[in-house]
């Protein structure tokens, strides 16, 4: 009878070992498959901003645009959320884009401070302006530090317009949220930031077209600061 017990006992304690390992594996295969695909679309996007600031043309532009989720072999999903971050350095005084992915559920329990998946940095002479757009008020505003929820509701901000401009003889480098299926959002909110750039200019954008009468006569928002 003690035999058999211990019989049990060793049998219980097997499969729990053989559990904790395949939990064990499992989690670390998860984690692997969450960075390689983070650290793509970090490095991806930070690539075509590399191209887009490369150009010397006073004016050039593209579009990236972001997956809604990213599914392995139908039995886990990947939602993400993308933030845009600029940094000056105080010995340099150049401006470095961060380009972190965060897993979606994360972000939205810890706004504050999120786990980064990965992440990829530029370190750039253009002037960066980033811009955040709230869906409520339908404002446009200029900002350090933007997050792309591919998720959102009403409107999946899943696209970023990088537009980079050499005025005056320096560059600049513009980035934009934007939408796949919100229509006319892009088109928008590039009209938004051309008039913000004329109020604080008083001079016409190479990139961005306005109409001069309607940005004028258009209350400008609190924070564009003009």
């Amino acid at each position: 009878m003690m035999e058999f017990t211990l019989s049990k006992i060793n049998l219980l304690i097997l499969a729990i070992a053989l559990f904790a390992i395949i939990v064990g594996f499992a989690f670390s295969f998860r984690s692997t498959l969450l960075y390689d695909i983070s650290k793509n679309i970090a490095s991806s996007s930070a690539e075509t901003i590399s191209r887009v600031v490369s150009q010397k043309a006073l004016c050039d532009s593209q579009e990236i645009a972001f997956r809604r989720k990213y599914s392995f072999y139908n039995l886990m999903d990947f939602y993400y959320v993308v933030e845009l971050r600029k940094e000056t350095s105080l010995t340099s005084g150049k401006q470095h884009l961060i380009i972190a992915i965060i897993e979606r559920n994360d972000y939205l329990k810890k706004r504050g401070n999120p786990t980064v998946v990965s992440s990829s940095q530029l370190d750039l002479n253009s002037d960066i302006q980033i811009f955040s757009y709230d869906q409520k008020e339908a404002l446009l505003c200029p900002t350090e530090r933007t997050v792309l929820d591919v998720r959102s509701a009403p409107i999946t901000m899943d696209q970023l317009t990088v537009v980079h401009e050499i005025y005056k003889g320096k560059p600049y480098l513009y980035l934009i949220p934007c939408s796949t299926t919100a229509k006319g959002i892009c088109e928008q909110n590039k009209q938004l930031v051309g008039c913000y750039l004329y109020r604080k200019r008083k001079d016409l954008s190479n990139c961005f077209n306005v109409n001069i009468a309607d940005c004028i006569s258009r209350d400008a928002p609190t924070c564009w600061g003009v």
